[in-house]
């Protein structure tokens, strides 16, 4: 088990160093994308959302847990770990809500111009501000139990109800409170995980349906965007595979502290937490891959590079 606890040690640390990395990468490349003048598209400013709030999973999980496996003791105050899990679970509860969001959008946005259908695309654009405030407001709002029950490390020997995180530990009063908590959020997590499949599995027949329309359209600019419309879906739709699978891995481990009469030893939580974590990695390399715009963006920087070293080479 010490030779797993530093195997998990080391892995932190690679997810945790490519998470913030790959997630900056991919606001900044955001940003430099409105800077040019290119107009942002709604699933563009999902994105960048989604983005953060992954970036937020790697600084307030992955930071910490390496801060605590290379010594640093002191500084997990009860305060500190109130904060860090609240922003955590909050942060996570963005990402799953932000690929939901995203997929649903993208499903209204490839839809057939029916009436219904216009009439949720014009609902969506226009409120989309006020539809994000609200996700902020009630998804931190959903998380406030964990201001109340995070403490900083300590003996729990004689504590019952708890998740151990080695760095953190949630005390909760009894089994009730334990069990209506996990409960609560993961009836949550699946009404978005089932929404985001049907979304997505919609998308996939919208697509299929769309290719044999390609076939027998001429002018180059309808196969552009229709072309551009399934890059966009496969990126959403890709995404929502990649969180459906870490979603059912994470589900089995909760499901086996919940059943568990015997203490549950730390890793299995940091292993669950870290199952959070993949999907920060993984999100960045998957808009690289599908996005064509984002794609450019990091293509230019490059190439500028390589100019700059041609010159200076040249000169000297």
């Amino acid at each position: 088990m010490e030779s797993y606890g530093s195997f998990m040690e080391l892995l932190y640390l690679i997810t945790t160093i490519l998470g913030i990395s790959g997630n900056i990468t991919i606001m900044i490349l955001l940003i430099r994308i409105v800077w040019k003048g290119y107009k942002e598209t709604k699933a563009e400013v999902i994105l960048s959302h989604l983005a953060g709030a992954n970036l937020l999973v790697c600084l307030t999980q992955g930071v910490p847990y390496c801060l605590y496996a290379v010594g640093v003791r002191e500084f997990f105050t009860d305060v500190m770990c109130k904060s860090l899990l609240f922003i955590f679970r909050t942060a996570r509860g963005f990402t799953i809500i932000f690929t939901c969001l995203l997929s649903c959008f993208q499903c209204i946005t490839i839809a057939q111009n029916t009436e219904r259908w216009l009439h949720m695309k014009s609902f969506m654009k226009k409120y989309m501000t006020l539809l994000l405030v609200a996700i902020y407001v009630l998804n931190m709002i959903n998380n406030s139990s964990l201001l109340i029950f995070t403490v900083g490390a300590r003996n729990i020997t004689t504590i019952q109800f708890y998740y151990n995180l080695g760095y953190c530990v949630v005390i909760y009063p009894n089994q009730i409170t334990i069990q209506g908590v996990g409960f609560g959020q993961f009836t949550r997590d699946l009404l978005f995980v089932i929404t985001m499949t049907m979304a997505s599995s919609f998308i996939l027949l919208l697509l299929h349906r769309h290719g044999k329309q390609v076939l027998a359209i001429r002018a180059s600019q309808q196969i552009k965007e229709r072309n551009a419309e399934a890059q966009a879906s496969h990126t959403v739709v890709t995404l929502v595979i990649v969180y459906d699978t870490l979603f059912g891995m994470d589900c089995l481990i909760w499901f086996y502290q919940i059943i568990m009469t015997t203490e549950v030893h730390p890793l299995v939580s940091i292993f669950r937490y870290y199952l959070n974590m993949c999907y920060s990695i993984i999100v960045p390399i998957i808009v690289v891959v599908f996005n064509k715009k984002i794609r450019k963006s990091l293509k230019c920087p490059l190439d500028a590079h390589k100019l700059h070293n041609i010159n200076l080479k040249v000169f000297n």
